[in-house]
């Protein structure tokens, strides 16, 4: 079959259960994207052969996830724009597809790396699924290994959407360290190992973990690959190659590191060496791990300069705020930040704030899909093109979700038993809740005795 018939044939079999629709933006409240960051690329100058990359095989035949999930349209990818992510090449349209994955890969990678979710929970079996019975359910792209599996999944959803999840869910921090079989929190998911995803109790738990991934999984663990990263070079999988590679024995292999393999020229790298201490720099991946919000840009550039609003942070002026990390630009930048951090604090924390009231789901929002609004100076990441678009055609619907008392001053409440409006702008984070007040002297109440105003009305 030629290319462009191939591609024809994808493009009708691709099923989509549960889109999300894009609406019309009906509001000019979004921005430009930042630009695209320097990606490292066998152009730019450096070498990754300490990775170990040549032998890993390309993921969806060299198409680009985020143009299929995102827009559902089957783009060939370059070999110039790619990254690995979990074991695979994946390749893109361009350098912004690319990096708009490398802000969230587990929103565009497919679900278990592509293999068929029903013949692994039917057989425990690691099939390939192929590209022409995919399907999109629940904003995750599934591939089936025949018309049989995709009837089956179509007939049961349920049984099968969750193949993926290693150990049903239970933290193997936890397990590893106590016996205890402990039901991980969805919110702190990371896909690893094949395509497998993991819970773990808290950020702490799941940080613990990707320090070293080996010593919470066993060598029998199901369907975890162990490929040997040691010695190879930069350059992917040949075209010939690109279907059906198959990993080394893994007998004498060590496992490969979560995180999308990207990385800047020589110059970055070396002005990185100064801001961040060795251990940082030795991490080999950024985005599974607890990485600081706005994908290292600095929370309060954002405001300074709308036109240009991208200005990356550094290192030594990190700060967090209730467990999230923040990289101010400057000493200026962090102390506008630690004074105010409610002005700075994206909406649901980072999360997108639509995937949230539709589905329950904390899902990382990305910068290349932000909506920024001046007037209550709030800036929202949402995790797809489509979820940026509903928000600004329904913003009564979504923006206000992290809002505690439905944006209703509490101290007012508390005090005088009057239901008024908080000022957008003077506002308070405390345990994940955006408060409002009607003055600066109700926001200083709020903040010498927060647990008085946060308690229900009726408890003492």
């Amino acid at each position: 079959m030629s290319a462009p018939n191939r591609r024809r044939c994808l493009r009708s079999l691709l099923l989509v259960a549960l889109p999300l629709a894009c609406a019309a933006i009906a509001r000019g409240e979004g921005r430009q994207p930042p630009r695209a960051p320097t990606i490292g690329t066998q152009q730019a100058g450096f070498s990754l052969r300490s990775r170990g990359m040549e032998s890993l095989p390309v993921a969806l035949e060299g198409y680009c996830p985020v143009t299929l999930h995102d827009r559902r349209e089957w783009v060939e990818g370059r070999e110039q724009f790619a990254a690995a992510f979990d074991g695979k090449w994946y390749y893109f349209a361009d350098e912004r597809q690319r990096a708009i994955f490398a802000a969230a890969p587990e929103t565009y990678v497919p679900v278990l790396a592509g293999d068929c979710p029903v013949t692994f929970v039917e057989t425990g079996q690691r099939v390939p699924g192929e590209l022409r019975h995919g399907l999109m359910f629940n904003d995750r792209m599934y591939f089936l290994a025949g018309f049989e599996q995709v009837a089956e999944f179509q007939r049961a959803p349920q049984k099968y959407i969750d193949a993926d999840l290693h150990g049903g869910g239970i933290c193997p921090v936890t397990y590893a360290e106590t016996g205890r079989r402990v039901a991980g929190n969805p919110d702190t998911a990371l896909t690893f190992a094949g395509g497998l995803r993991f819970y773990f109790v808290n950020a702490g738990a799941r940080r613990e973990f990707l320090q070293s991934p080996g010593d919470f999984l066993t060598d029998d663990a199901s369907g975890i690959p162990t490929w040997d990263l040691a010695d190879s070079t930069l350059a992917p999988a040949p075209k010939s190659n690109r279907v059906g590679a198959t990993a080394p024995d893994s007998s004498q292999s060590a496992r490969p590191q979560p995180g999308v393999v990207v990385e800047a020229p020589r110059s970055a790298q070396a002005d990185a060496s100064e801001q961040r201490p060795a251990a940082a720099n030795e991490k080999s991946g950024g985005v599974n791990a607890a990485e600081p919000l706005f994908s290292g840009h600095c929370p309060v550039s954002i405001w300074k300069d709308l036109e240009n609003p991208w200005v990356p942070g550094r290192y030594e002026h990190r700060k967090s705020i209730d467990g999230m990390i923040f990289l101010p630009a400057g000493l200026a930048e962090r102390e506008a930040l630690i004074a105010d951090p409610a002005l700075y604090i994206p909406a649901l924390g980072g999360d997108c704030v639509v995937t949230y009231v539709e589905t329950g789901k904390r899902v990382r929002g990305s910068i290349w899909h932000s909506v920024q609004v001046p007037a209550t100076h709030r800036i929202y990441l949402c995790a797809d093109e489509a979820a940026a678009a509903r928000l600004k055609a329904d913003p009564d619907r979504y923006a206000g979700v992290d809002l505690a008392a439905g944006g209703k001053c509490v101290v007012t409440r508390r005090d005088s038993g009057e239901e008024v409006p908080g000022n957008p702008l003077i506002g308070a984070w405390f345990e994940g809740w955006r408060y409002l007040f009607v003055d600066e002297a109700a926001r200083e109440k709020f903040l010498q005795d927060e647990q008085k105003y946060t308690a229900p009305i009726g408890d003492n």
